[in-house]
């Protein structure tokens, strides 16, 4: 090829390239940082938390990362009666009459002084066990975890029923409670089967 022909060459590849029509504005794909693609959780009146709680506050520290209700009313004293059983705890709620079977799956049984209760029927407990007694003893017997009797599903006492005084603040549809061990948890406030709970701040 002669040195005329090879800059005819030359010229004729630049003028395609420069004529060539750029792409539509519309199809340009700017590529945005995964990070940047994340949505902030949504922030709903049922998961403020103590931040942004004005006319009470709870009387414990509220992890950053528990969403969880304003208090309806101040923290006031109580007293509950707490048995440890082999898979799980009851709890009984004197001022309201109330008792909490919990499992260890996070799972509340709630039952109240209508429960109809069956003579308490003795019995020899395992060495190193409890029989659970008096009040906390009827629900044991006489109550029912999804048609079972309550002490099918926790077994024998692990220790005698302890008398605590306590704080406790409601909240709506829920209370939170310190235990003897000073252990916070969340539990429902009404009578019902198969009901949440949770701790919302461990012992130190």
């Amino acid at each position: 090829m002669g040195l005329m022909q090879r800059w005819v060459f030359f010229f004729s590849i630049v003028f395609l390239t420069a004529c060539q029509p750029a792409a539509p504005t519309d199809e340009i794909v700017a590529v945005i940082p995964v990070a940047s693609q994340t949505a902030n959780p949504a922030v709903t009146p049922d998961t403020v938390n103590q931040l942004v709680c004005e006319e009470h506050m709870w009387f414990f520290d509220v992890p950053a990362d528990l969403r969880i209700g304003c208090p309806l009313a101040a923290v006031g004293d109580t007293t509950i009666v707490s048995q440890s059983f082999e898979f799980g705890t009851i709890i009984h709620w004197p001022d309201r009459n109330l008792f909490y079977a919990l499992l260890s799956d996070g799972t509340a049984f709630v039952y109240d002084s209508q429960l109809e209760l069956e003579v308490i029927v003795p019995e020899e407990p395992p060495a190193g066990l409890h029989f659970p007694a008096g009040d906390i003893g009827n629900v044991w017997q006489s109550g029912r975890i999804y048609g079972q009797p309550v002490r099918d599903r926790l077994m024998w006492a692990t220790a005698e029923a302890q008398e605590f005084s306590t704080k406790l603040q409601l909240g709506s549809g829920y209370i939170c409670v310190t235990l003897a061990d000073g252990t916070v948890v969340q539990l429902p406030s009404e009578v019902g089967a198969g009901q949440p709970w949770r701790v919302v701040d461990a012992a130190a």
